[in-house]
């Protein structure tokens, strides 16, 4: 069930359950707000959650974003009752936050809050709120409610609804939101968090999913003579001795890495971003495009 239009309406629980039929792109521009173009394909909440539950019951408690009327509040708690889990999802919209648009309040819009206690009080099974909002949004009142587990999820794409029905139970045992700490800690238990320090088990690789284009990369060669010509300016001394680095032999060569504080190696990151670049190819097209990286900056720690 959901509050406002979160979930798709053009499914085949909602044209099963022949509810109101509304606008499908209102639902799903929810979900991925303004931040992007227009998707070739949208998974709703309820098309997420079908691929793992064999029944979904959908009933949807708001006819607005607004949730200016709660008509429907008894047909959404007589759904409830009978239901061995219960999801609602509750939050806000670009309409009611915007970056030229700023809240008067962080409360849950309208009847979003009477929506929750008395769904929490028709329900016999376990309860989750899923709450989609760039903004903070107060949910203090789910304190006194049977609410289980909230999910915050912002505006989680077009891809949401996959995302969300399928977060994995081990992540949320292993990461508690409680702990901001990015580095893992074995001892603990503590897998870290990003893409640069998580180390559990992933789901989706940092990047999938950004083109669907075949790729082939190489390193350039390295000159093996380089010049540097001195500048004059209170930065560089202009008078040194040049070294030809092409007649020196090194043999056992050390190294002495500084470390700053307790941020030794261990603490790096396993996997970093040092450079990205932008391009659009065509379909049959072949383009070639170049990553500059500084070695000193972006590879100064590597495996």
């Amino acid at each position: 069930m959901n509050c406002g239009c979160h979930f798709g309406k053009y499914t085949e629980c909602a044209i099963r359950l022949n509810m109101v039929e509304r606008d499908p792109m209102q639902c799903y521009s929810v979900m991925i707000s303004i931040y992007v173009e227009i998707p070739c394909k949208y998974t709703s909440l309820l098309q997420g959650l079908e691929k793992f539950v064999s029944k979904v019951s959908y009933e949807p408690e708001c006819s607005d974003m607004a949730c200016s009327n709660n008509s429907q509040l008894r047909a959404t708690t007589e759904v409830a009752a009978v239901a061995n889990a219960v999801i609602v999802v509750v939050g806000l919209s670009q309409s009611f936050e915007t970056e030229m648009l700023d809240r008067f309040n962080p409360t849950s819009l309208g009847y979003q809050e009477l929506l929750v206690f008395e769904v929490a009080k028709a329900a016999w099974g376990p309860l989750v709120l899923v709450v989609m909002s760039s903004g903070l949004v107060d949910l203090s009142f789910a304190n006194n409610t049977k609410v289980g587990g909230i999910l915050g999820v912002g505006y989680p794409g077009q891809a949401g609804g996959n995302a969300i029905a399928q977060y994995p139970q081990s992540y949320v045992n292993q990461v508690p939101m409680t702990k901001m700490n990015l580095n893992e800690d074995s001892i603990r238990n503590y897998p870290g968090r990003t893409y640069q320090f998580y180390s559990g088990k992933l789901m989706y690789d940092f990047g999938h999913g950004l083109s669907y284009s075949a790729f082939s990369k190489f390193i350039m060669p390295a000159l093996s003579t380089m010049f540097v010509w001195p500048r004059n300016n209170t930065n560089v001394i202009v008078s040194f001795n040049s070294i030809d680095i092409s007649t020196l032999e090194c043999h056992n060569l050390c190294l002495d890495v500084p470390t700053n504080g307790q941020r030794m190696l261990t603490r790096t990151p396993k996997k970093q971003l040092v450079a990205s670049e932008r391009i659009q190819v065509n379909i049959e097209e072949i383009e070639k495009m170049t990553v500059k990286l500084d070695i000193f900056k972006q590879l100064s720690i590597v495996d």
